[in-house]
């Protein structure tokens, strides 16, 4: 590992509600750290192409709605 960014909880939410209204796909808090951090410009020197996992749609539409509302 060569470093650790880290992101807040309105980025987050930022990325699940990006992830839902661009891509149409649910994604839950720790699932979208990543996208969080891209969104956010947290990660220096991107290279040319890069790739983010999203994962985690395990989150109920109950608690989705809840996070989205923050």
């Amino acid at each position: 590992m060569d470093e650790v960014t880290l992101v807040s909880d309105d980025q987050i939410r930022d990325a699940m509600r990006f992830a839902f209204e661009r891509m149409k796909i649910v994604i839950e808090p720790s699932g979208a750290s990543g996208l969080a951090a891209l969104l956010a410009h947290r990660i220096d020197r991107l290279p040319r192409r890069i790739g983010v996992i999203v994962s985690g749609g395990n989150i109920s539409v109950a608690r989705f709605t809840e996070v989205l509302a923050g």
